[in-house]
């Protein structure tokens, strides 16, 4: 569930690939968080989402295929990420 904080919503965000295009897009990851649920390890990557940032509109974008990022970019974020998960 968000969270508001300082006019920017902090969001938990569990998906690696839709993070790491946060990551690309410059919005600011605050933390990782882990818990455990139905006896296995789940990450959450905590975005501060700006107050003027729609992210119902960043989903339809990346999860509709018309999110454009710089491709060496999302695969820089994309092995960060990976590394904080294994």
């Amino acid at each position: 569930m968000p969270k508001t904080n300082n006019k920017r919503t902090l969001c938990p965000i569990t998906d690696l690939y839709f993070a790491a295009f946060l990551s690309t897009i410059d919005i600011e990851m605050v933390n990782v968080e882990e818990k455990i649920e139905h006896g296995r390890n789940k990450l959450y990557f905590i975005f501060k989402i700006p107050e003027n940032t729609s992210l119902t509109l960043l989903k339809a974008k990346f999860f509709g295929g018309s999110g454009t990022v710089d491709a060496s970019k999302y695969a820089q974020k994309l092995r960060s990420l990976k590394s904080m998960c294994f």
